[in-house]
């Protein structure tokens, strides 16, 4: 299958950076996946991929 480029209104999956690692390692929000609709193409920020095919 060809590779996709994001586009506005797909539906995503955006894994966030989380919080910055205290000392003790913990952090306040970890990374997440979370499921997403793009509103706008940038290269900011964050990673995502194309929800898995079930």
């Amino acid at each position: 299958m060809p590779e996709q480029t994001p586009s506005v209104g797909r539906i995503v999956h955006y894994v966030s950076h989380g919080t910055p690692v205290r000392e003790d390692g913990s952090q306040a929000h970890p990374p997440a996946c979370r499921a997403a609709i793009v509103t706008e193409v940038t290269f900011a920020g964050g990673t995502w991929h194309w929800p898995e095919r079930v």
